[in-house]
């Protein structure tokens, strides 16, 4: 649970991770990342917000999410350090999230995480899976409305 959300890795990119090209903002600003075409295009390999009991003043609270060395991995710390999420048994091949509706305005932000990868326990067993989900605020930007 958050808000203040930011779709992108920044222009240095997060930790060593990918670059996004214009993303000078990262971790603070709101930014949206649409998916561009009906294949999947666009989005991102990172996502952060201001966490339910963030200080959105404090620059470096945010909890980041990524996509590193086949593995999810979340910070705490708006980048400065990583934890993997997933087990060594699962390589994961694309993460890509689609955000809408992080600046102000009159309607719900809302994210949608499209993760694809392989589980395997031996290099003969493994199983392909594809993942989406889509996470949405439950109220409005309502910063918006006030004068």
């Amino acid at each position: 649970m958050g808000a203040y959300y930011h779709c992108g890795c920044g222009t240095n990119g997060v930790g060593g991770g990918p670059v996004t090209a214009g993303d000078s903002n990262y971790p603070d600003g709101a930014r949206d990342c649409p998916m561009t075409d009906n294949l999947g295009g666009g989005g991102d390999q990172c996502f952060s917000f201001e966490s339910q009991f963030g200080d959105p003043s404090a620059s470096l609270d945010q909890y980041v999410y990524r996509l590193f060395n086949h593995r999810i991995q979340r910070s705490k710390d708006g980048g400065s350090t990583f934890i993997d999420l997933t087990a060594p048994e699962i390589s994961v091949n694309d993460m890509h999230f689609y955000a809408l509706g992080s600046t102000p305005d009159a309607h719900q932000p809302l994210v949608t995480l499209v993760i694809r990868g392989t589980a395997s326990v031996t290099p003969k067993v493994s199983t392909d899976f594809n993942v989406q989900t889509t996470l949405g605020s439950r109220t409005p930007n309502y910063s918006y409305f006030t004068p």
